[in-house]
């Protein structure tokens, strides 16, 4: 895209300075460089429009594959052996000298970076785990 607006802009410049050199012999008068902007602009705006229209149909594909890619993930898993039984909880839930971290080294959850770029790895969130508690 960037490529077909500087070979848009070459050519007004090309119009503009040539258009001013046979103005000022008296070849052509201000009505003709007006004319050739316009047959510039209707030239390149069609071709532009196809260039829009690729970029976007690249950035769909690339996002559609980042949403396939996270939907393939196999599920973690939510049942841990001896695990404590839930039943007689009251619902009540309170947090006591409880912090939160992550190790830096090891952060592997998703970043986006922009169209048609992948996350960094998969995502291992897992790494954020409680580092320190207390049971009162």
């Amino acid at each position: 895209m960037p490529v077909m607006q500087f070979v848009g802009n070459l050519g007004y410049v090309m119009v503009a300075l040539l258009g001013g050199w046979f103005t000022i012999k008296g070849s052509i008068e201000v009505g003709d460089i007006q004319s050739f902007f316009q047959y510039i602009r209707n030239f390149t705006q069609p071709i532009q429009q196809i260039a829009q229209v690729t970029n976007l149909l690249q950035s769909s594909a690339a996002a559609s594959e980042r949403v396939f890619e996270f939907l393939d993930e196999e599920e973690e898993e939510t049942t841990k052996e001896n695990a404590v039984s839930i039943d007689g909880l009251s619902g009540n839930v309170e947090f006591d000298h409880v912090s939160f971290g992550y190790n830096p080294e090891k952060d592997h959850c998703p970043r986006f970076f922009g169209k048609g770029q992948r996350w960094s790895e998969n995502c291992d969130c897992r790494a954020y785990r409680c580092r320190k508690n207390h049971h009162g």
